[in-house]
């Protein structure tokens, strides 16, 4: 059933005790299974997460507001998503992924704010003639894009202080941020954009009507295509606080267990690590979740299929503080307005600016340096 705007209907998921805010694990679970869980227009979902195969896991109403939200969408089935956003529907703080497809398919007229989306083939996919604001996100460990805009459209789409990392080696063909063809008008600044094969890719040569600027490309093989880099811009490595990458490619696999002969995954947290795999003989390649580990082998939540061929390669991003340094801190756009305050400064996201020694007044004090950058969560 739907709600109101005065009347929306709620769910809000505790702990021990109604109205306790739980986080992370200690928040109830809608497991799905193989079925839709679908909403009205209207309605407010809080400190819940939903799991399942189905396509999507998740489909929220028009007019929905999801804050702490998390959704995984563990399918081996290509292209299925974790939640399917209605029109004017908001995302806060919550986390999306799905195994072997989209974690946010944003449908239309959508704000996403300070979520964590990851371990998807596509972070967040806007396929339709809609607005889209990205801002505050973290995007870590997607296989082909972080941001997909796909459908030809004339709206604007925002996308700033973002942090959009895909992997140490940067996977063949992956985008940062991607724009199909067609007439789009955008914008993406204060964001650092790390580990693709391009960084910002539009499809179409000579975008006038897009604007990039501000932002911080790091270890990108290209920076980007069909794009000018802006004038402010920077390609200094951003320092994450600790973020790790492992890999190999004469693993085994027998059941759910993948064994990496001489490997080390001491730096593995499990229940917050993905492995990728990318290759192999007798195997589903794609994510899966870490269940446990060892020093040489990782548990894997769904078995990709048991071979003893030593040929699987495999990747890993650990750590996942991405907290920078002063190299980002220092690249955030000045904003600059007439009349009064005449002299101040974007402090928020990724890539930031960072204040001087600062100014006395009335009220004493001085002015310190930003602290950067986002932690990941699970």
């Amino acid at each position: 059933a739907a709600g109101t705007a005065t009347l929306p209907i709620t769910i809000q998921g505790y702990n021990a005790t109604r109205g306790d805010d739980p986080r992370g694990s200690t928040r109830p679970v809608f497991n799905a299974g193989a079925a839709v869980f679908t909403l009205a227009s209207q309605w407010y979902i809080k400190n819940m997460q939903f799991v399942g195969t189905a396509s999507p896991v998740l489909t929220t109403g028009n007019f929905n507001n999801m804050i702490y939200c998390k959704a995984i969408n563990s399918s081996l089935t290509s292209n299925r998503a974790a939640i399917i956003a209605g029109s004017y529907t908001n995302l806060y703080f919550c986390e999306a992924a799905s195994y072997r497809g989209l974690g946010i398919n944003a449908s239309g007229n959508n704000a996403i704010y300070g979520c964590y989306i990851h371990s998807s083939v596509t972070g967040i996919y806007n396929s339709g003639n809609a607005y889209l604001v990205v801002t505050n996100c973290l995007i870590v460990g997607c296989t082909t894009n972080g941001i997909w805009n796909d459908a030809p459209s004339t709206i604007s789409n925002v996308f700033s202080n973002n942090t959009i990392y895909g992997y140490n080696t940067p996977v063949a063909s992956s985008r940062g941020i991607r724009y199909d063809s067609g007439g789009r008008v955008g914008a993406a600044h204060n964001n650092i954009i790390s580990g693709w094969a391009v960084g910002l890719y539009h499809e179409d040569v000579g975008q006038s009507v897009f604007i990039e600027n501000y932002n911080c490309f790091y270890n990108n093989t290209a920076n980007t295509q069909n794009v000018t880099l802006g004038a402010n811009s920077i390609t200094s490595d951003p320092s994450f606080t600790s973020v790790g990458y492992l890999s190999g490619t004469t693993a085994t696999t027998s059941g759910s267990v993948l064994t990496q002969s001489g490997g080390d995954f001491s730096t593995v947290v499990d229940g917050q690590d993905y492995l990728y795999l990318t290759a192999g003989t007798g195997i589903n390649t794609g994510i899966y979740g870490i269940t446990a580990h060892t020093a040489t082998t990782v548990t894997l939540d769904i078995a990709p299929g048991t071979s003893a061929v030593t040929d699987k390669a495999w990747r890993i991003v650990t750590g996942r503080n991405f907290a920078i340094g002063a190299n980002a801190k220092n690249a955030g756009a000045p904003t600059v307005f007439t009349n009064t305050p005449t002299n101040t400064f974007v402090d928020l996201g990724a890539a930031q600016s960072q204040f001087g020694s600062g100014g006395s007044g009335s009220g004493g004090g001085s002015g310190g340096g930003s602290v950067g950058g986002f932690n990941g969560f699970g």
